[in-house]
């Protein structure tokens, strides 16, 4: 055979030899019997895979509740303000109770003047069931967390030197800064939220007659709020001499008794000591010299939402006098306690306090309240005196004639003529002129019109003709606190502040070493005490306003 004949028999060899076996190709080819079955395999498999990841997402979501849910818990109580353990560590206490303390990544707070801020983020590790099948082996569970506690509602209180050393310019930037601080606090605060008082201080602290009560005759007086007594002749006199015992811890209370501060000058000498006798018109009570002023400058401003009040208040500062720091600043921490608040409430149903001040002062520890001062001196303590009991009121001994002159009734001469009359040098039986004409005085006249040196001279050593006598009846007289019981009076009250979370601003304005010191130690802390000089007083009233202002809540 030949070899194209073998390629074509092999050819025909391969087809079909009939058409039934063509026929059976053709319905095979055409039966879609197994393709149903194909589609029905991958749904299933379709299925399986997201039921699988299903419950993976939901084992996955569960960890990513819990460990969201442990983070804002423990936020929220690390920047609670009222917190006193760390803020890191309340974080990972937290996450340690919940059995995730190697799951937290980071813990950043924030501590600012009158907010805190607490960011927390933790990880997760997932491992996964079903989703291997799609080449997921596990997923990352990323949580963060942030909380922040700000104060809302803020007393202050300004605590202002204006001692005679104060005159000039150092009282006129004063007011400027003063003006200054109280826009930048009431910018913006249409609730009054921010509510501030001022408390003038020199030698002493002049209440006003509203709180302190004032004279009306010789027997009767209008009441104040406290306990005043022996008030003097003059209506705006209104400061009292504080026990030792509200440095120590205790209260000023509205009954206890508080002696009126004399309207007398102890300081002045007399005009000169002589044995010869000295008109009483050389020795007039220099006013200046007063340790309380008979003045509506200086007088207690009590805390107010009020603008124009404390601008006035403020414009009507006027330096003159000593400096009791600790007197001032007793009166600004009394307006800020809790304790005050019934009086505060009597006050407003009086008309005395805008009904901003309703429910104030808050709580010590009222969630999102701060209570601040800022305490201001140019000086250091002057050592304060104070008329004793039995020379503030009540008959004295000494009678004034018509003519202006005095005589006084000495009990410790022998004889009739017990008083003696130093214009003449004599001594009498009678008051001068007459028993009739002459006029006994209460001490509250006779400290208006002389000078308490005057009288222990001209009155009492001339007439037992011993210089001795003078100093002795001036210690009768007076007596008076040393610079070092004050300064350490205002330590306590300091440090009995700083325990109560008062934040105390300190500014040394141009004040001596001693001063400085004193003011440093009070401030809440180091980065709340500030030097001032006259040329930028303004600028660090403006630096501690604008640290309360832009931490302020605005809602």
């Amino acid at each position: 055979m030949k070899a194209g004949n073998t390629i074509r028999a092999v050819l025909t060899a391969g087809r079909p030899t009939s058409g039934a076996g063509r026929r059976a190709i053709a319905r095979f080819a055409a039966d879609e019997g197994g393709a149903m079955l194909i589609f029905l395999l991958f749904l299933v498999i379709l299925v399986l895979m997201i039921g699988g990841a299903s419950v993976d997402y939901v084992r996955f979501e569960s960890d990513r509740a819990r460990l969201q849910s442990m983070l804002d818990r423990a936020t929220l109580a690390a920047a609670d303000l009222e917190q006193t353990i760390d803020s890191e560590t309340v974080v990972r206490d937290f996450a340690r109770r919940e059995g995730l303390a190697d799951n937290i990544t980071s813990v950043t707070v924030r501590n600012e003047f009158n907010s805190r801020t607490v960011e927390a983020s933790a990880s997760l590790r997932h491992n996964t069931i079903f989703l291997p099948l799609l080449g997921i082996d596990e997923m990352t569970v990323l949580s963060s967390s942030e909380a922040r506690e700000d104060v809302l509602d803020i007393e202050v209180m300004m605590v202002l030197d204006v001692s005679g050393s104060m005159a000039g310019e150092k009282i006129e930037n004063l007011e400027l800064a003063a003006l200054n601080f109280v826009d930048i606090l009431k910018e913006d605060d249409p609730d009054d939220r921010v509510t501030i008082g001022i408390v003038p201080f020199n030698g002493q602290v002049n209440l006003g007659p509203t709180l302190a009560g004032r004279y009306l005759t010789p027997t009767t007086t209008a009441a104040g709020y406290y306990n005043v007594t022996s008030h003097p002749y003059r209506r705006n006199v209104a400061c009292v001499d504080l026990p030792p015992s509200v440095y120590t811890g205790s209260d000023i209370s509205h009954s206890m008794l508080l002696p009126a501060t004399g309207y007398a000058d102890l300081f002045t000498a007399p005009y000169r000591y002589s044995w010869s006798y000295t008109p009483p018109d050389y020795n007039r009570p220099n006013t200046n010299n007063m340790w309380c002023q008979d003045s509506t400058a200086n007088q207690v401003l009590l805390p107010t939402g009020d603008i124009g009040d404390l601008q006035d208040a403020i414009r009507g500062l006027d330096a003159v006098g000593a400096t009791s720091i600790n007197a001032g600043l007793r009166w600004g921490l009394t307006f800020v306690d809790e304790d005050e608040r019934d009086f505060f409430n009597q006050l407003r149903a009086a008309g005395h306090m805008g009904p901003e001040m309703a429910n104030r002062p808050f709580e010590q520890n009222e969630t999102n309240t701060m209570k601040v001062v800022v305490l201001m001196t140019d000086g250091e303590h002057f050592a304060e005196e104070r008329l004793n009991p039995g020379y503030r009121s009540g008959e004295s001994p000494i009678w004034r004639a018509s003519d202006g002159r005095y005589s006084i009734y000495h009990s410790w001469r022998g004889g009739s003529n017990r008083y003696w009359w130093p214009h003449s040098g004599e001594w009498k039986s009678y008051p001068y002129p007459s028993s009739t004409t002459a006029v006994r005085q209460d001490w509250r006249q006779i400290w208006e019109e002389v000078r308490v040196q005057y009288v222990a001279w001209e009155l009492y050593a001339r007439a037992s003709g011993n210089t001795n006598t003078y100093y002795n009846t001036l210690d009768a007289f007076r007596s008076q606190t040393g610079t070092a019981t004050m300064d350490a009076q205002l330590r306590r009250i300091c440090d009995d502040a700083r325990d109560d979370d008062i934040v105390i601003f300190g500014v040394s304005f141009q004040a001596p070493q001693n001063g400085r010191q004193l003011i440093f130690d009070c401030s809440f802390t180091p980065s709340h005490f500030y030097d001032a000089e006259v040329d930028d007083v303004q600028d660090v009233f403006e630096a501690i306003a604008n640290q309360i202002q832009s931490l302020r809540l605005v809602q």
